[in-house]
């Protein structure tokens, strides 16, 4: 496996089960196998590592979410629904992933993100948000907190099915986002 890639996966690997703040460069090396000069190659600061790994996961979440099927549905409700549905898939099969997508949002370090390194489809997502806003389609309220009106509902289903063993998940998840649709479609 490239040396870059074990590296990335031993600081997710640490940075979840241990604070990011907490963990050192030199223990992320360790548990990668290479020395603590090849990580600073690839990564010249802890804070560089910490944002790479956090634009590379949001990358691959959105990629995820936002599949061809997705982007090539006219219909805004029936749009949000499948990325909607997507996320909770994506949260449930990778949650070691999505912790870190939620520390690291949620932290200082998302301050150091300059919105240029944003994965694409990220920022067509929050367009996509924001021109529905603008358009009267969904409730106007400021883009970044019906963002996290919309992601905190995802993550709280994903989370629920994650601890609770559900079987059969269409329903709820239908019944969820039905509720979330009725709290931010505009009246």
């Amino acid at each position: 496996m490239d040396k870059k890639v074990l590296i990335l996966n031993s600081a997710l690997e640490l940075f979840v089960k241990q604070d990011v703040d907490k963990t050192s460069t030199a223990s992320i090396a360790k548990n990668a196998g290479v020395s603590n000069g090849t990580l600073f190659h690839y990564f010249p600061t802890k804070n560089e590592l910490i944002i790479e790994l956090y634009l590379r996961l949001k990358k691959e979440m959105f990629e995820f979410i936002y599949s061809e099927q997705v982007n090539n549905e006219k219909n805004l409700k029936n749009k949000i629904k499948k990325g909607w549905t997507n996320a909770v898939e994506w949260i449930c099969t990778n949650s070691k992933k999505h912790n870190y997508i939620h520390k690291i949002y949620k932290s200082n370090y998302n301050q150091l993100i300059h919105e240029d390194r944003l994965p694409d489809m990220y920022l067509q997502y929050l367009n996509m948000i924001d021109e529905a806003i603008k358009k009267k389609e969904l409730i106007e309220i400021p883009l970044e907190l019906m963002v996290s009106l919309i992601n905190a509902q995802v993550s709280s289903l994903a989370e629920y099915y994650i601890k609770s063993n559900i079987e059969n998940k269409a329903q709820l998840t239908d019944s969820v986002f039905q509720m979330t649709w009725n709290s931010i479609k505009y009246k």
